[in-house]
């Protein structure tokens, strides 16, 4: 994420500003831990209870441990430099086909999202029927859509195929084929899965993997993506996967305008309303996500910088940009209504304003208008 660090002059018609306040650190002025893997905003931290590492799936003893606030990566400090594992916020921009997933309902057993990175309880969890990706149903939004290509599009042929990888819910035994040492984790999201051959290892061992895969045990019983290609595209990928429609009409409600989204239920669950240093915003991304009520609650102290709070409005739709680029508006208010009687005249160190207690509970994240932008196109394969 984005260096909070940064001094930037603020727009009265922008997000809110506060009065003067004694002078304090707030949270994004910390030390901020840069690694290898990008997107991931390490941060020191004190572990309360038990916890495990997502590199190495190992225990941490100790205090202090380092965790992204972004995708909750939980590292020791001697494996930051090792790390390799990309965040959930970035994704996205590394997968050159886009192919979407087919979510179902989950089993029973003990999962974890790959978007999160937290433990899947209750019903609320889905399953993709083809790539095995588990998630929380308010995060499949934020899922990367980087499902098993099982087909050609076009008209070029390729010599090799390429490990199709996932990261986590493996068994525990799992062994690395790299290294042979036990690759799988009960505890963590940890460890790589080809979904085609079924190969593991350690996230810092299957870079080292040739690239093609042989399909594992069963390749001569496996019709490879570059063998089929498909002429119409009318038809469900439920209907194929035979999901059932009741499944399908739960998913299709998670969109519904009328009712609250799981992300609202869930957050306000996990809040607490006894810890008084902070406060809670609901943030809207866009008029869409107003018109479907779909809001994500973001907790921040209650005296912290302006643009500490859209870095955090950010992290919570998982995106990757800077925060000098996009601005908090008050929901159902013109930006006008910030009026100037509200801004700190008198400055706050480095001449940043700060949220106030008395700011309104729902905002509208909207990307600040630019003179130009940036649009990432990938070659698109010959005959389509």
């Amino acid at each position: 994420m984005a260096d909070s660090g940064r001094v930037k002059q603020v727009s009265p018609s922008g997000s809110p500003h506060s009065g003067r306040k004694k002078t304090q650190q707030s949270p994004g002025s910390r030390t901020k831990y840069q690694v290898n893997a990008p997107g991931h905003c390490f941060r020191k931290v004190t572990l309360t209870k038990p916890t495990f590492c997502h590199h190495c799936s190992d225990f941490i003893w100790g205090l202090v441990g380092f965790l992204c606030e972004v995708c909750n990566f939980m590292s020791h400090e001697k494996c930051l430099k090792h790390v390799r594992t990309v965040c959930s916020c970035v994704t996205p921009t590394l997968v050159r086909v886009p192919v979407a997933h087919c979510f179902g309902p989950a089993g029973q057993k003990k999962r974890f999202c790959c978007v999160c990175r937290k433990h899947l309880e209750g019903s609320s969890a889905l399953r993709c029927e083809v790539c095995e990706l588990h998630v929380h149903s308010d995060c499949a939004p934020f899922s990367c859509s980087d499902c098993r290509l099982c087909h050609q599009d076009g008209t070029q042929d390729y010599d090799t195929h390429h490990h199709h990888w996932r990261e986590g819910n493996m068994a525990s035994g799992s062994r690395c084929e790299v290294c042979r040492r036990t690759c799988g984790s009960s505890d963590v999201l940890s460890g790589m899965r080809c979904e085609w051959c079924g190969i593991t290892a350690h996230a810092s061992c299957y870079v080292t993997v040739r690239l093609e895969c042989g399909m594992g045990r069963l390749h001569n019983m496996i019709l490879q993506p570059g063998c089929v290609r498909i002429c119409s595209r009318n038809f469900s990928k439920m209907h194929l996967f035979r999901i059932s429609e009741n499944s399908q009409c739960e998913l299709d409600n998670l969109d519904d305008v009328d009712s609250p989204t799981p992300v609202a239920a869930k957050d306000n669950q996990s809040s607490t309303p006894t810890d008084t240093g902070k406060q809670t915003l609901k943030v809207f991304d866009g008029d869409d996500a107003v018109k479907r009520n779909q809001i994500r609650l973001v907790s921040i102290p209650r005296i912290t910088r302006n643009e500490e709070v859209v870095e955090a409005a950010l992290r919570a739709f998982y995106l990757p940009d800077e925060p000098q680029d996009y601005e908090l508006q008050v929901h159902g208010q013109q930006p006008a209504l910030l009026s100037d009687d509200i801004i700190n005249r008198n400055g706050t160190p480095d001449d940043k304003s700060t949220f106030k207690d008395y700011t309104p509970d729902s905002w509208l994240l909207r990307a600040k208008p630019r003179d130009s932008d940036v649009l990432k196109i990938t070659p698109g394969w010959p005959g389509m």
